[in-house]
């Protein structure tokens, strides 16, 4: 059972990942530029008049981290290849926005990693829309990762929830990992990957399509950064008089297909889906999906989620060394005068699970945040460059917290 205790859960994710950090050799002044100290959101002022205008409260400096390295408790759990071998969990990774279109998976450097202790299978639908298609990444017999790459990825949410759960429950791989061996399963939302797979969830809750094995099977949900309440990006993007307006691009698209497809707009259905699928990602859409399922989501499970943000002036004086981080400074400006707290394309509060009526309080766990952008906590190269984020010890420090969480 989870404690209801506010800071437990941030200081066990805070101290896995220095605890990983060092394993992995970076140094106290290294780690004070990916990591946050934890924090409570109600000791943030995030938006507002008032908003905070520094990052005082979570600032790590470098002789903190030693005394933070000798409050770490021995666990004696270590993140090795017996670690993973030993869990009977599977990982539903659910990407984001218009995963199909990107050079990368979510999460490349581990599901591509040869080496990987995980089983890590890679999930789509074949030509006639219908046949569940696999591709083997590893054959490891540990934890699972199955890679949930969902049709029409940069529609409506309305034009994903039923095929993402017709691809999970039609797969004979994922439904035998259910039925047969007795394996739980986590949802793990990157991006819009996560109110999709809420909205999921509560679908399922509610007995709207008839799931033999998922719901049963699911023991949590895990959020990274996830666009929950909705992006101010996203705003900007779909008010027609913005100067980036996804119109104006639509327009040229539709003159171009050169320019389309540097739009990533490969396909017709592509371009008719992209200006309402960039409206599901603002403020409007995500508040009213979150109106409808927020008492209706399955009360037994854990929710948790963590965040980035990264102040403007890393973008330039240490990130920006590349186009990815380049056009992440450029998509963070519409959200710099609303709050600090954004990692380019959401806003700290946006990201975290809300509380759910039907939903135990200490059921929901904020991890708090790492010092990164949107893509870093995901891509080692999202279209160009390579980010230098500390995506493996972060990864294996949430997996210790999930699994330190009782969901083992």
């Amino acid at each position: 059972m989870i404690e209801n205790d506010k800071y437990k859960w941030q200081y066990t994710f805070f101290y896995n990942y220095l605890e990983q950090l060092k394993l992995a050799g970076y140094t106290n002044k290294e780690i004070c530029k990916v990591a946050w100290k934890p924090y409570l959101i109600d000791d943030l002022k995030v938006m507002g008049e008032d908003r905070d205008l520094d990052f005082h409260k979570v600032l790590l400096k470098p002789e903190e981290v030693d005394t933070y390295l000798q409050k770490i408790p021995d666990t004696k759990i270590s993140i090795d290849e017996e670690f993973f071998r030993k869990r009977k969990t599977v990982i539903l990774l659910v990407p984001g926005f218009t995963h199909h279109t990107l050079k990368n998976l979510s999460l490349h450097e581990q599901i591509e990693n040869p080496k990987s202790p995980h089983q890590i299978i890679h999930f789509k639908f074949g030509k006639d829309g219908k046949t569940v298609e696999e591709k083997i990444y590893n054959e490891g017999q540990g934890l699972k990762i199955a890679y949930l790459a969902y049709p029409r990825a940069n529609a409506h949410s309305s034009h994903v929830i039923e095929p993402l759960f017709r691809l999970i429950h039609e797969s004979k791989t994922i439904r035998r990992w259910a039925m047969e061996e007795n394996q739980k399963f986590v949802f793990l939302g990157y991006s819009y990957g996560s109110p999709l797979s809420l909205e999921l969830l509560s679908a399922l809750n509610q007995g709207k399509y008839k799931d033999e094995f998922i719901l049963n099977s699911t023991k949590a949900f895990f959020s990274l950064c996830g666009d929950i309440g909705g992006s101010y990006l996203a705003d900007y993007v779909i008010d027609e008089t913005s100067k980036y307006s996804i119109y104006r691009a639509l327009k040229l698209a539709k003159r171009s297909r050169l320019i389309a497809k540097v739009f990533g707009l490969k396909t017709k259905q592509d371009l008719e889906d992209i200006a309402e699928g960039a409206r599901s990602l603002g403020h409007e859409e995500r508040q009213k999906a979150l109106l409808d399922f927020s008492s209706k989501m399955p009360s037994n499970l854990k929710y948790f989620s963590i965040s980035s943000f990264l102040p403007m002036e890393d973008y330039v004086n240490g990130l920006f060394r590349n186009f990815d981080d380049w056009s992440m400074y450029k998509q963070a400006l519409a959200s710099k005068d609303i709050s600090i707290y954004n990692d380019g394309q959401v806003v700290l509060k946006d990201t975290i699970i809300p509380k759910f009526k039907n939903v135990p309080e200490g059921n929901i766990v904020n991890l708090g945040a790492v010092r990164t952008h949107h893509w870093g906590v995901s891509y080692k190269t999202f279209n160009f460059g390579n980010n230098k984020f500390p995506r493996v010890p972060f990864y294996h420090a949430l997996i210790k917290t999930l699994f330190q969480a009782e969901l083992s």
